[in-house]
């Protein structure tokens, strides 16, 4: 450690998406950049975890001693003390196996389980997608097919949705009307951005998504399958501008890779910040995790020069020009007690919740609006993510908390579609679970950008939200990108190896010329 260079353009501090993104646009370009974090692994809240990791995980937050009565108190001090209290940011954790013979079972096979934090899946077409392509960035990762999107009937049966052509021609639920109807809307959407055939310019921002389709006239199944499965737009407060974007984002999605417009990220979403520290460190970025954050040094000019470091050992001081910061690091005076929570459950099954006639494993999508007061978003992933053993299921759920524990936001949807109390043979049994939530750091950062006093070379991050795709952490990275270097290209492809020239171009070639020149003369 003592070996490290000392001064960095950039400092970035926490490894989860935006910030592990930043790090290899910034590297990429030729920024010295030391990327540093808390944890002994990549990820911070987008990260992955063995069964095993991921209660030792919650164990330590739980720990976490409470720093309400050790804020900094002078303002007017050269630094501000940073938050190393996970316990301030993630609040409710709690987890449970069904019995003691089944966690044997489980904790034997924990290495098996790739668990994730932050879980997600990602538009075909969506910015995050397109980034990992043209960065190059996609030869660090895989991904698989979310090959069934679910949504409940009127009678509250899961139905799994037509996504492509072929799928809504084949459909038995549609009558050949119904077909030719939904066909005609789909052609609509995707016919201009304007949407001129569907829909008056003036009333795309000032009548609901759901009031458009109503006004269509569509059979009910369709309406269900076009607000709640496609483009997700339940709610009054969605307009028909966002529910006709996200349609057409979700219908351009589709055929780009296969029948479905979505893309699971194969042993877990933990995989997508480690791609981006791949490339950062491949073109210079300096890592070193287990490195607790204890302050920033600000000078008169109200910039940041310095942070410091401490380890179990020692405590190291490190100058930059610009410091990025996962905002669950925000300075202890910073934080602030907040009320905007996103709820999460992941949950070890013994069955899928559909299961399909193929006999496969599948990995499914299913939004449930005003679950209990909120949108619940279910992810179910088996083996054919790589991210269970053979006969498991891992289960997501996330949305806005709006209940008092995380528990609560849940327990209408594990009703609903798992056992609880009474065994229902055609139920999947919960073997395992854990509910926590985490502060919503999207309006964690809005606060923190208000304060007048803050630093104009700090650089607020904000975590994940109770949303499909990672657009908006590719959207933050971008705008933070800009503004520390608003003249170069954000994240260019490398170069490929074949074509890079080592030494001087012109001294090569002249070599070559003197060769060929010795060889005739020879001759």
């Amino acid at each position: 450690m003592s070996d490290l260079p000392k001064d960095y353009d950039i400092i970035i501090v926490g490894t989860g998406l935006t910030e592990s993104i930043l790090a290899g646009a910034l590297a990429r370009i030729g920024k010295s950049v030391l990327h540093i974090d808390r944890n002994q692994f990549y990820g911070g809240e987008f990260a992955s975890h063995t069964l095993n990791n991921l209660m030792e995980w919650s164990d330590k937050i739980k720990r976490y001693p409470d720093i309400e009565n050790d804020r900094e108190q002078n303002d007017k001090s050269c630094f501000k003390k940073c938050n190393n209290d996970l316990g301030k940011y993630y609040t409710e954790i709690e987890y449970s196996f069904s019995d003691l013979e089944t966690q044997d079972k489980l904790l034997k096979l924990s290495r098996k389980f790739t668990l994730d934090l932050t879980p997600n899946i990602f538009y075909s077409r969506g910015q995050l997608i397109e980034l990992l392509i043209s960065s190059d960035v996609a030869k660090y990762c895989e991904f698989k097919m979310v090959s069934q999107i679910l949504t409940l009937d009127r009678d509250g049966n899961v139905q799994k949705v037509p996504t492509s052509r072929s799928e809504v021609f084949k459909s038995n639920k549609l009558g050949m009307l119904e077909k030719r109807s939904m066909m005609q809307f789909v052609q609509a959407v995707l016919k201009d951005d304007n949407f001129n055939e569907l829909i008056e310019p003036e009333q795309l921002q000032t009548i609901s998504f759901r009031q458009l389709i109503s006004n269509k006239k569509f059979p009910q199944i369709i309406n269900d399958y076009l607000i709640n499965a496609v483009a997700m737009c339940p709610n009054e407060k969605d307009n028909a501008l966002k529910g006709l974007n996200d349609t057409k984002k979700f219908l351009t999605s589709v055929g780009r890779f296969g029948d479905s417009p979505f893309l699971y990220s194969m042993y877990g979403a933990g995989e997508l910040p480690q791609c981006f520290c791949r490339m950062s460190a491949v073109f210079g970025a300096i890592y070193y995790l287990d490195m607790t954050i204890d302050k920033f040094h600000i000078n008169s000019e109200n910039r940041i020069e310095s942070i410091t470091t401490k380890n179990d050992k020692e405590e190291f001081k490190f100058n930059c020009k610009n410091l990025i910061i996962d905002s669950s690091y925000a300075p202890i005076d910073y934080f602030k007690s907040i009320d905007n929570l996103i709820s999460h459950c992941i949950l070890i099954t013994d069955k899928t919740i559909y299961k399909n006639d193929d006999g496969l494993d599948h990995i499914s999508l299913l939004f449930l609006p005003k679950m209990k007061d909120t949108d619940i978003y279910m992810i179910e992933t088996s083996y054919a993510s790589n991210c269970s053993p053979q006969g498991y299921f891992v289960v997501y759920l996330f949305c806005r908390n709006t209940r008092k524990t995380s528990r609560e936001n849940f327990e209408k949807c594990i009703e609903t579609f798992f056992n609880i109390g009474e065994l229902d043979e055609n139920k999947p049994n919960v073997l395992f679970s854990c509910f926590y939530s985490h502060i919503d750091s999207d309006y964690f950062v809005h606060e923190l950008d208000k304060i007048s006093n803050r630093p104009n070379n700090l650089h607020f991050v904000s975590g994940c939200q109770p949303k499909l795709d990672f657009d908006h952490h590719v959207e933050q990275a971008k705008k933070i990108f800009n503004d520390i270097c608003p003249n170069d290209e954000f994240m260019p492809k490398p170069p490929d190896p074949e074509d890079i020239i080592f030494g001087d171009e012109t001294e090569n070639k002249n070599e070559i010329s003197k060769e060929t020149n010795q060889n005739e003369t020879s001759e």
